[in-house]
């Protein structure tokens, strides 16, 4: 049997001003630092609310509502990301048959975005159809969905904080909706959270030469009197 929807927009739990984020060596596993949703015809500030809604939810009118998400990346600046995950807590959907949803690289929200004020939409990162929360058929439970190109734009722009958006692919169905958990959840092992692996580009430290002489062009540049001569290395990986 299906069951009505989760707790709505409406809550009184504070917002909290900092994220909560464990960093790594070579890894890292981090909460949200802002989320938000926006939904057509509202006009109601969601980022203090324990949930995250996409998709269109039917009614008179039906309506359309779109999520967005603030990562903090400064840790992720200039690194490589080998992998990304980005899970959701997805304790409603209107339907147990898998429906795609979407995470793309947005412009900034606040709590003073609405539906008619949403940040650029700038690119499409990732989908995914991993669907949860209707029935005992597909209760409540973690989805996922690949965050390595979201973050790796993030970490090559050397961006402090990485915006996201997340959306229904088709926004004209009712089994496009789809309820989150956001960061105000009052279960906090419910709340949104990303786990990305990255390795650092390796960089060029100082030069020598054996023996010691300066970089110099021209007749007076030096020359090698063996031929075979010593070589030196270091391991950049450390």
């Amino acid at each position: 049997m299906a069951r009505p929807p989760g707790p709505g927009a409406a809550s009184s739990l504070p917002t909290p001003t900092c994220c909560r984020s464990c960093i790594g060596c070579g890894s890292s596993r981090s909460a949200a630092s802002c989320d938000t949703y926006v939904r057509e015809g509202d006009t109601v500030d969601r980022s203090g609310a324990n949930d995250l809604q996409l998709g269109l939810l039917p009614g008179s009118p039906n309506a359309k509502s779109r999520a967005f998400v603030s990562w903090p990346t400064s840790a992720l600046a200039g690194k490589q990301i080998t992998s990304a995950t980005i899970n959701f807590w997805n304790f409603w959907s209107n339907t147990c048959t898998a429906n795609s949803w979407e995470i793309w690289t947005t412009g900034g929200a606040s709590s003073a975005t609405r539906w008619g004020t949403q940040p650029a939409w700038i690119q499409k990162e990732a989908t995914s159809t991993q669907t949860k929360g209707f029935s005992s058929a597909c209760d409540d439970g973690w989805v996922s969905i690949s965050g390595t190109s979201f973050f790796q734009r993030a970490a090559t722009a050397g961006q402090s904080t990485a915006y996201m958006g997340v959306r229904g692919t088709d926004e004209t169905t009712g089994n496009s909706f789809k309820q989150f958990r956001s960061r105000n959840a009052v279960d906090t092992s419910q709340v949104p959270y990303a786990v990305v692996t990255y390795n650092s580009y390796p960089t060029v430290g100082t030069r020598s030469t054996i023996p010691d002489s300066a970089c110099v062009t021209g007749t007076g540049r030096p020359q090698l009197n063996s031929l075979t001569p010593p070589v030196e290395g270091r391991d950049l990986r450390r």
